[in-house]
């Protein structure tokens, strides 16, 4: 199989907390996404996205207390970058801001398998 024909997509988690990473990672791993790296910062996530160019990063929005700010700073240096947003929290305004800034969806926390799966393959299949 070639490179651009992978099946699998390489997910960079970053959350502050070690169990929704975890939980993330099984979600992933049992619907055929690899786990390419986790971080607990943005700036981690920064420097960890550099190293291994995953194709999706899963951002929890409370790790920086500029979310916005942090999506359109991530995506001018990575403009590949595909950016989902998670969060405990659904805020809307919030939603809208980040998705205006380059993330290209919204998962809500608790994770729901087959929502994580949805939005992991639709965005898979879009261009960045």
């Amino acid at each position: 199989m070639k490179n651009d024909e992978r099946k699998e997509n390489r997910v960079l988690i970053v959350d502050r907390s070690p169990i929704v990473r975890k939980r993330l990672e099984n979600i992933l791993a049992e619907h055929g996404c690899e786990v390419a790296g986790t971080a607990q910062t943005a700036e981690d996530a920064m420097e960890i996205y550099r190293k291994l160019r995953p194709d999706i990063v899963a951002l929890d929005i409370s790790v920086t207390s500029d979310c916005v700010s942090f999506i359109r700073r991530f995506q001018k240096l990575y403009p590949d970058a595909k950016i989902v947003m998670t969060s405990i929290l659904g805020r809307k305004e919030m939603i809208s801001d980040g998705i205006r800034a380059g993330a290209m969806d919204f998962i809500l926390k608790p994770f729901v398998p087959e929502r994580v799966v949805d939005v992991m393959k639709g965005i898979s299949d879009r261009p960045a």
